[in-house]
């Protein structure tokens, strides 16, 4: 079972942990909710626990970006991410950070699909 989860703060409001369970819902995988004040202590729990995927949301959406080590070309761009992924694939093993903007695509693509049809 793989652990996943969204980081910011405020989000007790959001409505990530029923989309993952519309997308996921017949999954063993779990999806939690963790606020914490900074984005330095999530990015502590991040790596200190077994969540295995993070969505990040505003405010710390900018500052995640000092700890990725496997930046995406658009995360890099903008210099912001909202989705995190641990990754442990290198010859030395040890934890890496992969940095995804999934905002970028759903702006860009909802755009497109508008313009099309203008």
């Amino acid at each position: 079972m793989a652990k996943f989860g969204l980081f910011g703060s405020p989000i007790s409001h959001s409505k990530s942990p029923a989309l993952f369970s519309a997308g996921y819902g017949d999954s063993l995988h779990t999806y939690s909710l963790f606020e914490t004040a900074t984005a330095d202590e999530a990015i502590e729990l991040f790596r200190s626990s077994d969540i295995l995927g993070a969505n990040v949301t505003s405010p710390f959406k900018d500052k995640v970006m000092e700890y990725v080590t496997l930046p995406d070309r658009i995360s890099s761009l903008l210099g912001s991410a909202n989705v995190l992924i641990k990754d442990y694939s290198g010859a030395d093993g040890k934890l890496k950070i992969r940095s995804y903007n999934t905002d970028y695509y759903g702006v860009k693509n909802t755009i497109g699909e508008f313009l099309s049809k203008s």
